[in-house]
């Protein structure tokens, strides 16, 4: 089945994020590799090629606590007068 993904690790790709890893997976699906595509094929197949995943609280804080810091730092960098002399915060 095209060399299994073209050898499915080959891939290195830097920079700009693509979608060979959803090439991958749908080139993988049963269906795909029984020629049975057509123009529906995504929409039809959706929850399998496009599974739910749930984050955890953990995942969750993190990324406030990320985007918390970053916006921060924006505006340190873009507008230093507005920032008052203390440390920056996480909370």
């Amino acid at each position: 089945m095209m060399d299994d993904c073209v050898s499915r690790h080959r891939f290195n790709v830097d920079g700009l994020g693509t979608n060979v890893n959803f090439l991958m997976e749908l080139a993988a699906h049963p269906a795909f590799a029984a020629g049975d595509v057509d123009t529906d094929f995504i929409p039809r197949h959706r929850d399998e090629l496009f599974p739910t995943k749930e984050a955890s609280e953990r995942q969750v804080g993190m990324t406030v606590t990320v985007f918390n810091w970053e916006s921060k730092w924006f505006i340190f960098r873009h507008h230093p007068s507005s920032v008052r002399s203390q440390p920056i915060s996480l909370a």
